[in-house]
């Protein structure tokens, strides 16, 4: 693969100095952090739940299809939902102000004291 890719370089690099590519580029890694952060966890919580039923995997050939195709509806739909919420976060400030700090400890200890303070009253 790395001599290949080292063989094309040239290719490689005459297409990407043209705008349309790094275009299609950003489009394609404009959600591309939020869903490599973000897919574990409905895939773990669809297989909590599968043990939980106990509808266990099975590599058998009868059922082992079947559970593949539900499992991947499935995990398809919890990772759209999930990174759908999630997207609109992705590339905007954190809200107040929080991240603005250039002093990234005091800025972190800023966020932790928030997140675990005893709400106001």
């Amino acid at each position: 693969m790395c001599a290949f890719v080292i063989a094309a370089a040239p290719a490689i690099a005459r297409l990407v100095q043209r705008p349309r590519v790094w275009w299609l580029a950003a489009i394609g890694n404009s959600g591309a952090m939020t869903l490599y952060l973000w897919h574990i966890l409905p895939l773990l919580a669809m297989h909590l739940v599968f043990d939980y039923l106990a509808i266990l995997g099975s590599t058998e050939p009868p059922g082992f299809i079947a559970l593949s195709i539900v499992e991947l509806l499935i995990i398809g739909g919890l990772v759209a939902v999930v990174f759908v919420t999630l997207r609109l976060l992705e590339n905007n400030p954190v809200p107040d102000g929080m991240a603005a700090s250039s002093d990234a400890g005091s800025a972190a200890a800023r966020r932790w004291v928030r997140c675990c303070a005893l709400p106001e009253r």
